[in-house]
């Protein structure tokens, strides 16, 4: 089972004014979400089991890439980091 984890930034904007040019916005918030993504190739039949195992108990779905042959989840943090 491969593993690989990201963090990225999550921006929030509220709406100031309008100009000729369009509508401006300004950043109210910024948060830092950690992202994992699990994969299991389909030839891998013990991988794949704690996978869907794994998605059962987490209520995750389970996503397939049939050009790739395998398969992969994506969790995100409940709180910002």
């Amino acid at each position: 089972m491969k593993y690989s984890s990201d963090a990225k930034r999550v921006d929030q904007f509220d709406f100031v004014s309008t100009n000729q040019h369009g509508d401006r916005y300004k950043r109210i918030e910024s948060k830092y979400v950690h992202t994992v993504t699990l994969s299991a190739k389909f030839d891998n039949a013990a991988d794949l089991l704690d996978l869907v195992a794994l998605s059962d108990q987490l209520n995750v779905p389970v996503h397939y890439n049939f050009g790739e042959q395998e398969a992969y989840m994506i969790l995100v943090s409940a709180e910002s980091i």
